[in-house]
C-alpha cells in the first residue's frame, strides 16, 4: 500500500509472512511451495526463508534509498529481538527501523503467537515517521491465533500537513432493499407525473410538434421535470437518521426495523 502526499512524500505500508520451516517436501505448506516455485521457475535452491529474508531486505533497502517512509508487519516465524530478520530491519549501517510498540511502550513485547514463548510478529517503521500510540492486543482479542496490534501513526508524519480532502459518499434515501422505501418513491413519483400530466406533454409533442426542434424541446423539458419529480420523490422516500446514535450491532438491527 502506498500514499503519495505533499512535497514528495511516499509512505509504504509493506505486510509480509516468513515461512515455517518443513522438511516434508510433498507437503503443502507455504514453505515448501514457495521452495518448489523457485526449484522450477528459476532453478534455485535457496532456502525459501533465507530468500525471503534477502529479497524484503533488498526491496526495503531499495525504496529506503529513494527517500520513501517504510511502516513493515510481519509474521516472521521467528524472534524478532534476536534472530536475524529483526536485526536486519534495525541494524544501524541498514535500514535502521524501529519496533515500534516496544520503543512506544519501553518494554519488549511478550509472546505474539496464542501457543507461543517468543515475539514472533512486529511493526516496524523508519525514524522520519511519528508513532502517537502502540499496543498489542491479549491472544483471542482479533481475527486468528496471533495477537492483534494496534499503532497509531501521526498523519502529518506519513503524507505531510495538508492531506488530500477525502470527498465522501452521500447516503441515498432511496433503497430498493427495504421494500416499503421502493413503494412509497412509486407511490409519490406517480402521484407528481400525474399531478403534472407529463404522459399528455408528450403525447401532445408528438402530435402538434411542429418540427423536429420543437418536438426535442418539449421533450426535453418533460424530462428535466421528470428528473426533479424523481428526485423530489426520492428525498421523501424515507428518513435517514445517522449520527445521534453510537453505532453497534443491536442499534443497526433497531434503525433497520424503524426504516
Amino acid at each position: 500500500m502506498v500514499f503519495r502526499g505533499e512535497n514528495g512524500i511516499t509512505t509504504r505500508i509493506v505486510c509480509g509472512y516468513n515461512p515455517c520451516y518443513n522438511a516434508k517436501k510433498q507437503s503443502k505448506t507455504s514453505y515448501q511451495q514457495a521452495r518448489r516455485y523457485y526449484i522450477t521457475k528459476e532453478k534455485d535452491l535457496t532456502c525459501p526463508r533465507k530468500r525471503f529474508r534477502n529479497d524484503l531486505i533488498n526491496q526495503l533497502t531499495e525504496w529506503r534509498e529513494d527517500g520513501d517512509r517504510l511502516i513493515v508487519c510481519l509474521d516472521a516465524n521467528e524472534d524478532i529481538y534476536r534472530k536475524e530478520l529483526g536485526l536486519r530491519m534495525t541494524a544501524a549501517d541498514g535500514l535502521n527501523m524501529r519496533e515500534v510498540v516496544g520503543e512506544f511502550t519501553g518494554s519488549e513485547i511478550g509472546a505474539t503467537y496464542f501457543r507461543g514463548t517468543k515475539p514472533i510478529d512486529g511493526v516496524w517503521a523508519t525514524n522520519d515517521l511519528q508513532v502517537v500510540g502502540a499496543c498489542v492486543m491479549p491472544a483471542g482479542y482479533g481475527i486468528g491465533d496471533h495477537r492483534l496490534f494496534v499503532v497509531d501513526f501521526r498523519i502529518d508524519s506519513m503524507i505531510g500537513a495538508t492531506p488530500p480532502k477525502i470527498v465522501r459518499i452521500a447516503a441515498r434515501r432511496l433503497n430498493t432493499k427495504i421494500p416499503h422505501v421502493a413503494e412509497k418513491y412509486q407511490e409519490i413519483l406517480e402521484k407528481k407525473v400525474v399531478e403534472h400530466k407529463l404522459n399528455s406533454r408528450l403525447i401532445e409533442a408528438e402530435r402538434h410538434g411542429k418540427s423536429v426542434e420543437e418536438v426535442r424541446k418539449k421533450v426535453n423539458g418533460v424530462d428535466a421535470d421528470s428528473m426533479q419529480y424523481m428526485k423530489h420523490a426520492e428525498k421523501k422516500c424515507r428518513k435517514i437518521k445517522s449520527g445521534r446514535i453510537p453505532f453497534s450491532p443491536e442499534a443497526s438491527v433497531w434503525i433497520r426495523r424503524r426504516q
